[in-house]
């Protein structure tokens, strides 16, 4: 399918629309191309806080395929939004954009006694978000033998380290080597019953001394067939910084969605 091709696409379309809903943007074609939403923080002061990351984030913005550009903000500094986008516009995801965004905020946030979070490279990274919905996109010929479904039953040991707990209401497909799975990808939100398509986040992880096998490709075509199969759509989301995950995506079918950059605050210590 090609990029165009894939703008027209149920993933596409679904994804978004629950992207934008996250913005709290409508998904009508009356929309401008770049869509500048204030966030009141004495009124609306949660949508400021992430209790997933225990993070704040004063400011972050997305980016889709086919162009639309939604960037959310306080309103102390929705003014700088709308500049910042005015210089950057050609490239809101450049080292220079990253370097100008950090240098301004770094010092506006210590007014509410925060700072920005600099762990695990945040300052360049952004999110890259993928999406499939076509069992022709899925790359069957990387499903290997030793690729397995199984469920928070099974008595094979996990030692990947990601999915230690796992949930009676998702999916799991892993790499079984005798009772070791050794690669697996899980659902990162409850499968529910298939009224309309549903968007189901996936994850994935290989333990370091099994890597570069074709593992991670085995899985997610396997979990990407099964998915589709029963008419959802597939959502997969990596930073820019995991040029192997990125890779595992383009070469597994997924067409980018979107990339969205959010400038992460916490608490001083």
């Amino acid at each position: 399918m090609s990029e165009n091709n894939f703008l027209n696409d149920v993933a596409f379309k679904k994804i978004k629309k629950e992207i934008l809903n996250s913005y709290n943007v409508k998904d009508d074609i009356t929309k401008p191309k770049v869509i500048f939403k204030e966030i009141d923080i004495e009124n609306d002061k949660e949508r400021m806080y992430d209790s997933s990351s225990d993070t704040y984030i004063p400011l972050k913005y997305i980016q889709f395929a086919d162009g639309e550009i939604v960037i959310s903000a306080i309103s102390d500094y929705i003014d700088f939004a709308k500049g910042y986008y005015q210089l950057f516009s050609e490239n809101l995801f450049s080292e220079k954009a990253f370097d100008y965004l950090f240098d301004f905020l770094s010092v506006k946030v210590k007014d509410f006694k925060l700072i920005p979070y600099t762990g695990n490279q945040a300052k360049e990274k952004y999110l890259s978000i993928f999406g499939l919905s076509d069992k022709a996109d899925i790359t069957y010929y990387n499903i290997q033998h030793s690729t397995i479904q199984f469920n928070s039953n099974t008595s094979n040991k996990n030692i990947t380290h990601s999915y230690e707990e796992l949930t009676p209401d998702r999916v799991y497909y892993g790499t079984l080597l005798g009772n070791k799975i050794v690669s697996i990808v899980g659902c990162n939100n409850a499968i529910q019953p298939l009224l309309s398509p549903t968007v189901v986040d996936i994850g994935l992880e290989t333990h370091e001394d099994y890597r570069q096998n074709g593992y991670a490709l085995s899985n997610v075509a396997a979990m990407s067939n099964y998915l589709v199969s029963e008419g959802h759509v597939v959502k997969y989301c990596c930073n820019n910084k995991n040029t192997n995950s990125i890779k595992t995506a383009i070469s597994s079918g997924f067409k980018v969605v979107a990339n969205e950059k959010t400038f992460w605050c916490v608490n001083p210590r």
